[in-house]
């Protein structure tokens, strides 16, 4: 299946995954969660402007390659920073 750039935007750092299609919001949110040192759970991704579920397929979304992404903390993330 076809493969897509995603632009993702966090932080005001400017990240650029590639994924298939058949991937998942969730997978997306676990592999940028690795790469900014937070859990997956603590991030929220947005596509045009609304918060992607993490079982649904970036196809299911019509997500064509070069989309860009907003992805912030959640408030869970937030609240967990100031435990630590």
């Amino acid at each position: 299946m076809e493969e897509v750039t995603l632009k993702i935007t966090y932080l005001g750092s400017q990240f650029k995954l590639h994924k298939r299609l058949e991937s998942t919001w969730g997978e997306v949110a676990d592999e940028l969660a690795a790469q900014v040192g937070v859990s997956a759970d603590g991030l929220r991704i947005l596509y045009k402007g609304r918060t992607t579920e993490r079982n649904e397929s970036l196809a299911a979304s019509h997500v064509r390659d070069g989309a860009r992404l907003m992805a912030m903390k959640t408030s869970k993330q937030h609240e967990n920073e100031g435990k630590s």
